[in-house]
C-alpha cells in the first residue's frame, strides 16, 4: 500500500535529514584525523556520503525537493541545493518560497546560476525574474526567440505581486467563427496542451475576449457546432495589475484551474493556472518541521515537471503535425492560434 503523500514527505525529509547528520558526522571525524591515511578515508567516506545524498535527491519531484529545502535549516539547504543537478535545482527553485528562492540563489556562484536558470522556459524564467540579477536576467534573456525575450523584459514593467507576474503565454485561443470540428482539428495539431488546460478561450476578430469553451464540452460537440453557440460568455477574468492575492482569493472561492488575463482594453495577453497562484494562497504545509527562515505557509502544489516544456507555443514545437480530418492543416492553423502570437 502507497504512504500518503504526507507521510510520503515526512519520510522523505527524515531520510534526507539521515544522510546530512551522517555528513556532519563525517566532517567533524575528518578535522580530528591526525594522520594524512586516515583523513584521507574519511574524506572518501564523506564523497561518497554526498554522491549517495545527490542519488537519492534525484528520485524526489521538485515539489518535495522544494518542501525539504524549507524544512532544513540554511546551512544544510546549501549542502542540499549543491548536490541537485541543474535541471532538479530549477525545477525546484520555482516551487519555494521568495525568501529561500533568494537565499538559494544569494548562496550560488554565477556560473552554476546562470547553468540552472538556463533550464527554465520563458514562464518560468518570468515568474522569478524579481529574484534574479538584472544583468544575469538580460542574459539569460537573451537565449529565446524574439517573442520569449519580449515576453521576460515585459515582466519588469510590472509590480511584484501582480497578476502579470504570474501570468504565462502558453494560452490556447479560438475565433467565434470556428465550427467544434475546426478546433478540435487544431488541438490535435498541437500534439500537446499546455498544463493546466481545463477550457479554451475565444476571441473575435480584434483578439478580445468574448468567452470559453470547456475542453469537455468541445470534444463531445457536434463538429458543425459553432463554437459561439458552445462557449460560455461570463467568464471570470483578470488584469495584468490585480494583486496576486485577490486572484488567488478567487481561485480558492470559485475552485479555478485556469483564468484568463486581459489588458485595458479586453485584449487576451494569457492566462493564470492554479499551480501559480497558489504561492498567494496562505495554508498549513503538509510536514511540521518547517525551518523559520521560510516564508509564510504554503501548499506546494507540483507544476508540471517538463523540462523547456513548449506546448501551446506552434512556433517552438519541432514534432511533426498530423493531418486534419477536417479541411485543410493550414486553414485550421489559421483558425486556432495561440493568443501570446497575437495578443497584440
Amino acid at each position: 500500500m502507497e504512504p500518503a503523500p504526507a507521510d510520503r514527505l515526512e519520510q522523505q525529509i527524515e531520510e534526507v535529514k539521515g544522510l546530512l547528520a551522517k555528513h556532519g558526522l563525517l566532517e567533524s571525524v575528518a578535522r580530528r584525523q591526525q594522520t594524512p591515511r586516515s583523513g584521507l578515508l574519511e574524506e572518501m567516506q564523506r564523497r561518497q556520503n554526498l554522491v549517495e545524498l545527490e542519488m537519492r535527491l534525484r528520485t524526489f519531484h521538485p515539489a518535495d525537493i522544494a518542501s525539504i529545502l524549507e524544512s532544513i535549516p540554511p546551512d544544510d539547504r546549501v549542502l542540499v541545493w549543491g548536490q541537485l543537478k541543474p535541471a532538479l535545482a530549477s525545477a525546484a527553485l520555482v516551487e519555494v518560497s521568495a525568501p529561500v528562492r533568494e537565499a538559494l540563489i544569494g548562496s550560488t556562484s554565477a556560473e552554476r546560476l546562470f547553468a540552472i536558470l538556463s533550464e527554465l522556459d520563458a514562464d518560468d524564467l518570468r515568474y522569478l525574474s524579481a529574484s534574479v540579477p538584472e544583468p544575469l536576467l538580460t542574459e539569460l534573456a537573451a537565449k529565446f526567440d524574439a517573442q520569449d525575450r519580449s515576453w521576460v523584459e515585459q515582466s519588469r514593467s510590472y509590480p511584484e505581486g501582480s497578476t502579470a507576474r504570474l501570468m504565462t503565454q502558453d494560452v490556447l485561443s479560438l475565433h467565434a467563427p470556428q465550427t467544434a470540428g475546426d478546433a478540435v482539428a487544431g488541438v490535435r495539431q498541437l500534439g500537446s496542451l499546455p498544463a493546466h488546460t481545463d477550457r479554451l478561450f475565444v476571441v473575435d476578430a480584434r483578439n478580445l475576449l468574448v468567452g470559453a469553451v470547456p475542453l469537455g464540452i468541445l470534444l463531445v460537440a457536434d463538429p458543425a457546432a459553432d463554437v459561439s453557440s458552445l462557449m460560455d460568455p461570463d467568464i471570470r477574468r483578470f488584469h495584468p495589475y490585480d494583486p496576486a492575492e485577490e486572484v488567488a482569493t478567487a481561485f480558492e472561492r470559485y475552485d479555478l484551474l485556469s483564468a484568463p488575463v486581459v489588458d485595458d482594453r479586453g485584449k487576451l495577453i494569457g492566462r493564470v493556472t492554479a499551480d501559480s497562484v497558489m504561492d498567494f494562497t496562505p495554508r498549513p504545509r503538509t510536514t511540521s518541521s518547517a525551518w523559520p527562515a521560510s516564508a509564510t505557509p504554503r501548499t506546494f502544489l507540483p507544476r508540471c515537471w517538463i523540462p523547456h516544456a513548449t506546448a501551446g507555443r506552434g512556433s517552438r514545437s519541432t514534432s511533426p503535425r498530423p493531418s486534419s480530418p477536417h479541411g485543410s492543416s493550414e486553414a485550421s492553423r489559421e483558425r486556432f492560434s495561440s493568443s501570446s502570437r497575437s495578443r497584440r
